[in-house]
């Protein structure tokens, strides 16, 4: 463990993408989980201590020193078990996991003090003492003003006789709680029988119609946590950085929360933000936490429950990097370990969910009816073959009128941003593609530019055919918002409408015009299904449900129903408020536009679950995507092909492929898939980690949401 009487080697966690830990000597024994800075790769940077190693003198490599111990909270044994188990389930590099955990240069950004209650004892440790007995320094601070040696501070830290300091930030302020809300009596027995559950780990599905109140059990939930541990801390993960503010809001106004214990950790938050926030949790003075998917690996001080809203949503899915992962697995992963009850709250559970819950034991707690007396929206269906207009039926356009009459709100939903998704030359049937990848170029007539929504791409739009060269020759096919709100603006010019969507800016100012009342007609994507509560909203027109229904994904149909029944549950959440949808199709005996006319959800997934264990496909079985990807197809093929050829043929996983991926190429990258089947209890990271290659241009994703 240690070279002569006073060195010890450590394994430290580092936030780089590298996949092992690295060793590390010091002067005196440190504690394992201890934050600590360390010079990597010629930086600077924070580092874990996850173990102590004994060294070889005969080993070749230069062991470097621990630059100081951090005067911050030591992380639990838990904490490093959640950073390894995260690794090895996703099969990604351990730093890359500890880099969500951290924040840039957090090193630097702690004041010490002196522990009143400590007497120093060597005169070193007086000078100290006198120094931050009645102030507060930096490390650096205290080394170049007063010539105290690193050692020195070191050596205080772990013998307990320096803490941290600045008031601001590490007092931790008693939670006083101010309540103003009321439970009804159907929330009221789910509440009562859910507390037994409260104090161990227990995934519970909270699993309620759209308006029945789940958020207000939230309160009742975090209310009775702090009151049996007013030093606890609560994670509520949220799918969309917009519903944030909202959800913020509306705990404030319940419980009488101030900002001093509540905060919110996503990628929108400035650089300064970030860094208060993130000592807020570490330190512990951080009660509530409302944040986005990374915000599960986050270094608590004292966390005892998680909520994961809007469980179903897709978003929680982090598939755009070498580091995949699922936000709402890995918070059931960590409640595990850390042994605290889950939540996992939604109107239209995963098919994974309901499966936990048939089969692995998850507490299911159901809401069928809707809060304070509101009712379901009645759903009308129009058949858009026997309709003269080609995007707003008569009865749609109708139905708006009568709606703005009684001066209430409308949503009109289409999920396709832009104005058109296809620009087509009428002479030559040319289609604008982007150049750097296989996907067709979205015409956004605002800024009049074609876009890429994979590689943001764009170019100036001009009314020329690039191949045949003809003048005013490019129509736009299939239907975009920007275009449904120009048929908007010429029906109804005098009402305000808005477009809402992923490139909306100013969005939570939008919102609030909605809440407002400010705006009438609500034009959006998918966005506008996600948790908004608009009390004014009564009718909602669904256009163009066709371009969801058949795709490549084997999801399609769940993940249309949520969307679909989410987006629904927007109108009508208020008493006195009729809502009505009014769905357009071509096809009106699908089992998706059925199951949404008649509020018939466990029609859909009875036939989805059945049709998944026909076929072998998750919930009962598992599926790893890999992407395999060049600047030249036949490499790419080529790579994918040597890649399954090291792969040994076993009769319980299935491989795949390879075939050219659905996006076949995304930024001059052309790309292969290969998925591999196996049954749930197949342990496929400690088959990959045998067989797989390192690459950053081979991608692996366990339990992929979609195959793109």
């Amino acid at each position: 463990m240690h070279k002569g009487s006073h060195t010890f080697y450590y394994e430290i966690i580092v936030p780089f993408n590298v996949k092992q830990s690295f060793t590390y000597l010091y002067e005196c024994k440190i504690e394992i989980g201890t934050l600590v800075e360390v010079e990597f790769n010629k930086r600077k940077s924070i580092g874990i201590i996850l173990c102590t190693v004994d060294y070889d003198d005969d080993q070749a490599y230069k062991v470097q020193s621990i630059l100081q111990v951090l005067p911050l909270p030591r992380q639990s044994k838990e904490f490093l078990s959640f950073l390894i188990a995260s690794n090895t389930y996703n099969f990604i590099a351990i730093g890359k996991v500890f880099q969500l955990s951290v924040i840039r240069n957090a090193h630097e950004i702690t004041k010490l003090i002196w522990n009143k209650d400590k007497i120093p004892k060597s005169t070193v440790q007086k000078k100290l003492c006198n120094i931050l007995l009645n102030q507060s320094l930096y490390n650096v601070e205290i080394k170049n003003e007063y010539g105290i040696q690193q050692r020195t501070i070191d050596n205080a830290l772990c013998e307990g006789y320096l803490s941290l300091s600045d008031d601001s930030i590490t007092e931790c302020s008693s939670v006083t709680i101010i309540r103003d809300y009321v439970l009804s009596s159907v929330q009221n027995d789910v509440f009562n029988n859910m507390k037994t559950l409260l104090h161990q780990f227990s995934p519970i599905v909270l699993d309620g119609v759209t308006g029945s109140g789940k958020t207000l059990i939230f309160f009742a939930v975090i209310e009775y946590i702090l009151l049996q541990d007013s030093d606890a801390q609560l994670l509520i993960l949220i799918p969309e950085i917009a519903l944030i503010v909202n959800i913020i809001k509306r705990i404030q106004d319940a419980l009488g929360f101030g900002d001093d214990i509540m905060i919110a950790w996503h990628s929108g938050l400035t650089e300064s933000q970030r860094r208060i926030n993130w000592q807020k949790i570490v330190v512990g003075t951080a009660r509530v936490i409302i944040g986005a998917r990374s915000a599960v690996f986050l270094p608590y001080k004292n966390l005892k429950l998680i909520i994961v809203d809007e469980e179903h949503d897709s978003s929680y899915k982090q598939t755009q990097t070498n580091f995949s992962y699922h936000g709402r697995d890995m918070a059931i992963l960590r409640a595990k370990i850390f042994s605290i009850p889950i939540i996992l709250s939604s109107a239209t559970p995963s098919l994974e969910s309901i499966y936990n819950i048939k089969h692995k034991g998850f507490y299911h707690f159901k809401i069928q009816e809707r809060f304070n007396e509101a009712q379901f929206p009645k759903i009308e269906s129009v058949n858009m073959k026997t309709e003269p207009i080609r995007y707003l039926s008569r009865t749609l356009i109708e139905n708006i009128k009568i709606t703005l009459e009684k001066q209430q709100q409308v949503i009109l939903f289409a999920n396709k941003r832009g104005f058109s998704p296809c620009v087509l030359c009428k002479e030559c049937k040319m289609r604008m593609y982007c150049p750097n990848c296989s996907v067709l170029l979205t015409y956004h007539k605002g800024h009049n530019i074609v876009l890429c929504h994979f590689c943001y791409y764009s170019a100036g739009f001009t009314n020329r055919c690039v191949s045949c060269k003809t003048d005013d020759s490019l129509i736009m096919n299939g239907l975009g918002i920007e275009k449904i709100s120009q048929e908007i603006h010429r029906l109804f010019p005098d009402v305000p409408h808005a477009i809402i969507s992923s490139d909306s800016k100013n969005l939570v100012d939008t919102i609030a015009k909605v809440e407002n009342n400010s705006i009438n007609i609500v034009i959006g994507t998918q966005i506008i299904a996600k948790g908004y509560n608009f009390p004014n909203l009564s009718l909602i027109g669904i256009l163009d449900i066709e371009n969801n229904i058949y795709n490549c994904d084997f999801r399609y149909l769940e993940k249309n129903f949520q969307l679909l029944y989410q987006l629904i549950g927007r109108a009508g959440r208020v008493k006195g408020i009729e809502g009505k949808v009014i769905l357009q199709s071509y096809q009106q005996e699908n089992i998706l536009i059925r199951s949404i006319i008649n509020h018939d959800r466990d029609l859909l997934y009875k036939h989805e679950l059945l049709n998944r264990e026909k076929h072998k496909m998750p919930p009962y079985y598992r599926i790893t995507s890999i992407i395999v990807r060049s600047p030249k197809d036949i490499e790419a093929y080529q790579k994918a092909i040597d890649l399954i050829g090291q792969f040994p043929k076993r009769p319980d996983i299935q491989i795949l492929g390879p075939i050219p991926a659905p996006v076949s190429k995304i930024k001059n990258l052309f790309r292969y898939s290969v998925l591999l089947k196996y049954k749930a209890s197949f342990k496929i990271q400690q088959y990959l980690q045998e067989w797989a290659v390192y690459d950053r241009n081979i991608i692996y994703v366990i339990d992929p949401i979609d195959f793109i």
